[in-house]
């Protein structure tokens, strides 16, 4: 990084300014020269943990354009910084250039020793958290635990089961079946499609689908016709990743939808417009994760596709 500049950072959304960054990758691999009898054969045993040693500084600043609450002073962010590290939580770090990583931390020092200085300057080892599972997210093209992908793959399997020549059933019975998988993988579609939808209407839907299934399977005699038990494993893994979908769209975690910047901007003054002056600041570090992309939050290019959290979709909503 260029001398006598600073970067801007986050830690678990609480702001530093990197003065040096060192960051250390790669991948780890494996000599093996057995059974390779005529010479050694490397084995690629993955990529090996993301660390980046910083020194960075907490310092007093006013608030930049756009940015509506309070910055804090030196020392508040200092404190805060300071018992995530004591408690060994492990939080995502918005690198300037690196983007968004869940990390621990080592190694840290700094100089607060109640001199009265104006700044204080910190150095610690971030190192890339890989055991921890990654936060379901639920947009459009963003890796599902469960969802409507989910759904409709189970609902595939039990078609199959429903037009398996062995069931026995007859034509109006398959069309009546598979009518009840399309209204499920339809209904969960619509899920992934409407930011807003409230958990209430999740559950209702949820409960309105595997009613509908279990009147079917009831209709079916698929409980007591072992030719049709596949049916009846099929239609009850179905109503299963269902409740496993309305789970993930009822979690905790909000849900993000696309903007389109439709002029030049810094990023807080986007977050501000988007949602609120109340909001901007928390939002504007959520919208730094999510877009690790961006280099410069200063300057925003008009046409910009950012992800963001719905503003309607609170946790726990």
């Amino acid at each position: 990084m260029a001398q006598g500049f600073t970067f801007d950072a986050s830690f678990a959304g609480i702001r530093i300014d990197v003065l040096a960054s060192n960051i250390r990758h790669g991948r780890k691999t494996q000599a093996h020269t057995f059974p390779k009898r005529d010479g050694a054969t490397n084995e690629d045993m993955g990529r090996e943990p993301w660390v980046c040693d910083l020194q960075f500084i907490f310092v007093d600043r006013k608030a930049q354009e756009g940015e509506t609450a309070d910055p804090g002073t030196a020392l508040d962010r200092w404190k805060a910084f300071d018992e995530l590290v004591e408690s060994g939580a492990i939080r995502r770090l918005v690198h300037p250039y690196a983007g968004a990583k869940r990390c621990s931390i080592s190694s840290y020092t700094h100089n607060a020793d109640g001199d009265g200085g104006v700044e204080i300057e910190c150095s610690a080892t971030f190192t890339e958290e890989e055991s921890i599972s990654p936060t379901r997210s639920l947009g459009a093209g963003i890796q599902k635990i469960a969802g409507s992908h989910e759904v409709e793959a189970q609902s595939v399997q039990a078609g199959v089961a429903v037009s398996s020549s062995s069931a026995g059933l007859s034509v109006a019975e398959q069309e009546a079946a598979q009518a009840d998988l399309d209204v499920a993988q339809d209904t969960v579609a619509l899920w992934d499609a409407d930011p807003t939808i409230t958990t209430r209407e999740v559950h209702l839907q949820m409960a309105s689908i595997n009613n509908g299934l279990s009147a079917r399977l009831e209709e079916l005699d698929a409980a007591r016709n072992i030719d049709r038990y596949p049916i009846m494993k099929q239609f009850t893994l179905l109503q299963y990743q269902v409740k496993l979908a309305a789970e993930a769209f009822t979690a905790e975690d909000e849900r993000i939808v696309s903007i389109e910047t439709k002029q030049r901007l810094p990023l807080r003054v986007i977050a501000a417009r988007f949602y609120g002056a109340a909001q901007a600041e928390r939002r504007f570090g959520e919208m730094l994760e999510l877009n690790p992309e961006i280099r410069n939050p200063a300057i925003i290019e008009r046409g910009t596709i950012l992800k963001a959290y719905s503003p309607n979709s609170e946790p726990g909503r």
